[in-house]
């Protein structure tokens, strides 16, 4: 987790210093990062596998001991503690943040070393899961990355109900889960489970873009009516 957050917070301060576009900084950082690990660990990777210690990360009891303990914690630091209070802030409106003392670069480079700590422990449990975890190049790590997008905008979408992002997330990512094993179930494909769960994420996305411009319209619509009323109450009065 250690090593996850430094990686976290180089990438973090490389965005503050540079000013790099987030998914354009991403995808580099991922071939520098590629390229470490396969150099690190000479193509071979780790093998978890029989590794002495290391089965206690497939027990049942564990993992949800884990996921009970990261729920309670990033409720705490992303909710309830003072660097949540300014995330949410500068979350609100940076500039009125930044005006406020916020310090919104610190802050910035304080969620990157969060989140690769968080992507560090992942990457542990998916490779006991596994067994081994084998280096790759050429940006080909990024297909799990894109493959947990449903789910995190979809937790966003949760959370902003709950006003808790972190049970959002979880939330959301179980039901993904689940979706993905009843198509499974029903014999589908992976190619076939695939497109349906991206299917899904599109319409989901589309839906999400069209509420507002719905919302906008409905609002113009009420206004229009309430002037015309107006008018004509003035029109009958004189």
């Amino acid at each position: 987790m250690l090593i996850g957050a430094l990686a976290g917070v180089v990438s973090g301060v490389l965005f503050v210093k540079m000013r790099i576009l987030p998914m354009v900084l991403g995808l580099g950082m991922t071939l520098v990062y590629e390229c470490i690990s396969y150099l690190a660990y000479n193509a071979a990777g780790i093998t978890l596998f029989g590794k002495p210690g290391t089965s206690i990360l497939s027990e049942v009891w564990f993992i949800i001991l884990v996921v009970v303990a990261l729920v309670l914690v990033s409720t705490y630091v992303l909710q309830m503690s003072m660097f949540g209070y300014k995330r949410r802030a500068i979350q609100g409106s940076q500039r009125l943040a930044h005006d406020a003392g916020i310090n919104i670069y610190s802050n910035c480079v304080i969620c990157y070393a969060f989140c690769g700590a968080l992507v560090a422990l992942a990457g542990v449990f998916t490779t006991s899961y596994n067994g081994s975890l084998i280096p790759s190049i050429g940006m080909a790590s990024n297909g799990r990355v894109f493959s947990n997008m449903f789910p995190m905008i979809l937790g966003t979408w949760i959370g902003s109900f709950s006003g808790n992002a972190t049970i959002g997330t979880l939330s959301a990512s179980i039901s993904v889960y689940f979706l993905k094993a009843g198509l499974s179930k029903l014999g589908l494909d992976d190619l076939t489970s695939t497109i349906i769960i991206y299917g899904a994420w599109l319409l989901f996305m589309i839906i999400q873009a069209a509420v507002p411009r719905y919302a906008h319209k409905k609002a113009y619509k009420a206004r229009k009516e309430l002037a015309q009323k107006t008018r004509r109450e003035l029109a009958a009065s004189v």
